[in-house]
């Protein structure tokens, strides 16, 4: 099965490493862990915005769809075929017409 992208980007979000600053005492600098740190705190910030994104679209495109659905249902049995063999099926309206017995104006 195909993975969407909104589980690719959770993937990755859950992917993110750091690593982890030594509190020694010792004088060996530390600003490259904290710099790793902020750098994979800024990355886990863009991808859960990416995410949140991600998520809105899917939830307006099923909105769509919902209504789409209702619209194509409350069709004529004649003009339901039409759109859908049209418009879903890819058919060509001289191929509708001669099977609906209908002219293709």
């Amino acid at each position: 099965m195909k993975s969407t992208v909104w589980e690719l980007k959770r993937q990755e979000l859950n992917n993110i490493s750091v690593a982890i600053s030594r509190y020694d005492g010792g004088i060996n600098g530390g600003a490259k862990e904290f710099t790793a740190t902020e750098a994979a705190a800024m990355k886990r910030g863009r991808l859960d915005e990416e995410i949140e994104k991600i998520s809105g679209e899917i939830s307006r495109i099923k909105s769509t769809l919902e209504k789409l659905d209702c619209a194509i249902e409350s069709l004529d049995k004649t003009p339901k075929r039409l759109v859908v063999g049209y418009y879903f099926a890819r058919r060509a309206w001289i191929e509708l017409s001669i099977e609906l017995y209908i002219t293709e104006k």
